[in-house]
């Protein structure tokens, strides 16, 4: 998927413009029908809270942050795919980064979509029980999309095979 920036703002202003506590189905719905497709859809939702939340956990003193996110394949079986992969993220974390600086989007839509991402919970949760987290590393898993949606590309042909043969 490739993501200009006029796009990726359009595609935030509908989800932030979703109902407090809207569930993710009627997010993508209001994403279909502004003309996403179903998989621009996917990695929007999967990619735009892990993308708003990492200059968050740079901020908080997380130093290290695994270069691969983990999907399952369709057979079931675990794959490592490199975020530097995903235009969605780039994109996303680019915007992220700026906006800490200058502040692009109202705040609370940034927050809303930084909270919804497993990694902010996590260190949020190891603060409140007083865990140090500054040096720490982190990783990412996605469950709602597979592997081979995320980038159907020459790399992912290459691994297949020296996987499957």
């Amino acid at each position: 998927m490739t993501l200009n920036r006029r796009r990726l703002l359009e595609a935030i202003g509908i989800m932030g413009g979703a109902q407090a506590g809207a569930q993710d189905r009627e997010i993508l719905f209001a994403l279909t029908h502004a003309g996403f497709t179903q998989r621009e859809a996917d990695l929007l939702m999967a990619f735009v809270p892990l993308a708003f939340s990492r200059p968050i956990l740079e901020e908080l003193g997380v130093a290290h942050f695994v270069d691969t996110v983990s999907a399952k394949n369709r057979s079931g079986e675990w794959i490592q795919v490199p975020l530097a992969s995903q235009a969605v993220y780039q994109a996303a974390l680019t915007f992220a980064r700026e906006h800490r600086r200058v502040g692009l989007i109202d705040n609370e839509v940034f927050k809303v979509w930084a909270l919804r991402c497993s990694q902010l919970a996590a260190v949020s949760n190891a603060l409140d029980a007083g865990a140090e987290v500054r040096g720490a590393t982190v990783a990412t898993a996605l469950i709602a999309i597979h592997a081979e949606d995320l980038a159907p590309g020459p790399w992912f042909r290459r691994l297949k095979r020296a996987i499957v043969g």
